[in-house]
């Protein structure tokens, strides 16, 4: 499946799928975007959230925080 995203270069059309994501012990199934044109990885804050994790920017890693219902 194809989706319009909005990018710093423009609008894109890229590719949507679903992933086993896996973080230390923590596990969870993901929408993904696959992007021809951009070639990192990049985790948002929603992912974390939903595996129970947070990223101190202090020391540069990630920990465990509470999972939040809101």
């Amino acid at each position: 499946m194809r989706e319009q995203v909005e990018t710093g270069a423009g609008n894109i059309e890229i590719d949507k799928g679903r992933i086993i994501i896996t973080i230390g012990k923590k596990e969870d199934i993901q929408t993904i975007w696959i992007s021809d044109i951009i070639d990192k990885v990049l985790i948002g804050c929603v992912t974390l959230e939903m595996l129970g994790i947070k990223v101190n920017p202090v020391i540069g890693k990630i920990e465990e925080t509470p999972l939040m219902l809101y």
